[in-house]
């Protein structure tokens, strides 16, 4: 009875929303009985709605009930990583970056979450972008690139894997290669800005390499 009943709330709380109330969604997960709370899907349910409403910290919270209720499912970890890296990033832990920066905790626990989802389910390739990302800020620039050519593995024209990769390898110096990448992304979409202006900065770069 008690995961009928889940699923009838859950789907009450999605319909809520998609009527755009998220704030009387959150209220109906806020007042579920005790025996849906033991359960990580309505745990995960709160956490990805508290996501949609910048409530990071509660997001937090609550996927970290989800992943503590149900461990092996790999969504629950990956969502975990996204939410800690986000708040990371709103509090300002991404700077200063490099090896030898103070470390944040959320972006060391965001990595440790985004390894475990990719050991679950080793064929999503948002995680691997992810997990890129945040050894990125890291300052784990070749593990990045190796997260990065992962995702890029399970879908090769994803565009900001693609761009990520670019990014590693100029913090690599192989600036030949970010070019490459960078190319290949405006094959795929030639309206994507943010690749032609790495590529016109790469290219200055490239050349004041030739003339050094």
């Amino acid at each position: 009875m008690s995961v009928e009943a889940l699923r009838a709330l859950l789907d009450q709380v999605r319909r809520t929303e998609a009527a755009g109330d998220r704030i009387a969604a959150h209220r109906l997960l806020d007042r579920a009985p005790l025996e849906l709370r033991r359960f990580g899907s309505f745990h995960y349910a709160r956490g990805a709605l508290a996501f949609r409403l910048g409530d990071v910290t509660r997001a937090v919270e609550a996927f970290e009930q989800a992943v503590q209720l149900e461990p092996l499912v790999a969504e629950f970890h990956a969502n975990l990583g996204a939410a800690l890296f986000e708040r990371a990033r709103r509090t300002g832990g991404l700077e200063p970056r490099g090896e030898n920066a103070p470390l944040h905790a959320d972006l060391l626990r965001a990595e440790a979450a985004l390894q475990r989802a990719a050991e679950l389910t080793p064929k999503l390739s948002s995680v691997f972008n992810n997990l890129g990302l945040v050894r990125c800020e890291l300052g784990q620039w070749t593990d990045a690139l190796d997260a990065f050519d992962r995702a890029l593995s399970l879908n090769p024209r994803d565009v900001h894997a693609l761009y990520n990769r670019a990014a590693a390898l100029s913090q690599l110096n192989r600036h030949e290669e970010s070019l490459t990448t960078l190319e290949a992304i405006l094959e795929i979409d030639p309206s994507f800005g943010p690749a032609r202006a790495s590529r016109k900065s790469t290219l200055e770069r490239l050349e004041r390499q030739r003339r050094a």
